[in-house]
């Protein structure tokens, strides 16, 4: 009986362990060049976000702390996630769209624009 007992209780730890490896690996990822979320390039004063498609040549701003431009295409393409009925924008790459934000609106720029004043607090 005892040795029954230490058995399931080994299925069970082993189980559980998995289940928590397998959440842990899910948030943090692999760490492959293919799940980053945000490239820097110094030489071409460029940064791009990976997960919606963006890409500004305005590194020298952003870095002195002008982030509306990167953070209004993020929160519109949240908001026309959600609208459609997905699910938020997300680290990994299945998610990730495959052109820049206003292709996911039809072309249309009005959503940037209103979105412009009605960023919530930072």
């Amino acid at each position: 009986m005892k040795v029954l007992r230490s058995r399931l209780f080994e299925a069970k730890q082993r189980e559980q362990e998995s289940k928590i490896a397998s959440e842990r690996r899910s948030q943090v990822g692999t760490g492959d060049r293919s799940e980053r979320i945000r490239t820097y390039n110094y030489p071409q004063s460029r940064v791009s976000d990976h997960r919606i498609g963006l890409t500004l040549y305005h590194l020298e701003q952003i870095l002195n702390g002008d982030l509306d431009q990167i953070i209004d295409p993020l929160i519109t393409a949240d908001r026309g996630r959600k609208a459609q009925g997905g699910r938020a924008i997300e680290r990994r790459k299945k998610f990730m769209p495959n052109k820049i934000i206003v292709d996911a609106f039809g072309g249309d720029n009005a959503p940037l624009a209103a979105l412009k004043g009605s960023r919530p607090c930072r």
